[in-house]
This record gives C-alpha cells, sequence and structure tokens, in this order.
C-alpha cells in the first residue's frame, strides 16, 4: 500500500476506510482508498484539518466511506493548509479527471462501505461494549458517566473495529 503524502501534491481517493490514529505528529486520521491510478493508497491528515474540511462539506468520517475525495495541500502566507473537496467525474478540472479515473479503478463493493443495517447492527454492538467495559469501571470509582460519555466511546470503538 502506498503511503502519499499531500506536500508531494494531491491526490483523489474513493474512501474505502478512516481510521483516528497517533502519528508522529499527534492524533491524525489515516484516510485510506484507490487512487486515480488504481493503487490502494492511504493519506494522513491532522483531526483539525480533517474535521474542519468535513464540517465544510457536510460530512462526518464515517459518512466519506465511498465517497470520492480530492486532497491537497495549499501554501498561503507562509502557511500551509490542507484542503479536501468531494470529487466528481465529468467536469474539466484536476480533481474530476482524477475523480473518473479512481472511481472507475476502485474494487466493487469495498467502497461502499458496510450496508445500514450493518452499521446500525455494529453500532450497538459497541455502544453495549461501551457500557459493559466503562459504565461499570467508571460507576464503582463513583465517576459520573454520562450517555454522551457513552455513545463517545461507542464511536471510537466502531471505528476501531468497522474495517474488520
Amino acid at each position: 500500500m502506498a503511503i502519499h503524502k499531500l506536500a508531494d501534491g494531491p491526490i483523489t481517493l474513493v474512501v474505502a476506510d478512516v481510521e483516528l490514529t497517533e502519528g508522529k505528529y499527534g492524533a491524525q486520521y489515516q484516510i485510506t482508498g484507490t487512487d486515480s491510478d488504481g493503487v490502494e493508497s492511504r493519506v494522513f491528515v491532522s483531526t483539525k484539518a480533517f474535521t474542519q474540511q468535513l464540517g465544510r462539506l457536510k460530512l462526518t468520517p464515517e459518512e466519506t466511506l465511498g465517497e470520492c475525495l480530492h486532497f491537497e495541500q495549499v501554501k498561503k502566507d507562509g502557511t500551509t493548509f490542507t484542503n479536501i473537496n468531494r470529487a466528481r467525474p465529468g467536469q474539466p478540472t484536476v480533481a474530476s479527471v482524477q475523480a473518473q479515473r479512481a472511481v472507475a479503478s476502485a474494487p466493487a463493493g469495498r467502497a461502499t462501505g458496510m450496508s445500514v443495517e450493518d452499521a446500525a447492527a455494529l453500532y450497538g454492538e459497541c455502544v453495549e461494549a461501551a457500557i459493559a467495559k466503562f459504565y461499570g469501571a467508571l460507576a464503582a470509582e463513583q465517576i459520573p458517566v454520562s450517555a454522551e460519555a457513552i455513545q463517545s466511546a461507542a464511536a471510537t470503538i466502531f471505528i476501531a473495529v468497522k474495517g474488520r
């Protein structure tokens, strides 16, 4: 699997997996997908840049599965920014040409992710695991546990195991 550094230029991927990892410079997202040459590639993006860009696109990390996304770095006033855009075939841009090739070379089924029913079932298991693992232990220590904490733990577990 190729690791693409955005400093080397833009890349368009049909996203197959998104995982929160700990990297050399702290927390970051590892995005895996098929590039325009049909090669399974991996890109690393800081959590701040990734969540800001996905917020602009009105997507969550889980919703990027199967999406064709164009990643690039731009420099402005001495600062480097990461831009992420949806890429669609058929427009006269570098991103759309790469998108057309990436979509054509993506393996069938893998880029589409799991069905809603499968995701819901898996998430239900993650909620149960979060409650079983964390709620009892924290309650025993008299540490209050909120619904948001359980939801966050379940989402973390879901993201970690969804690609199995």
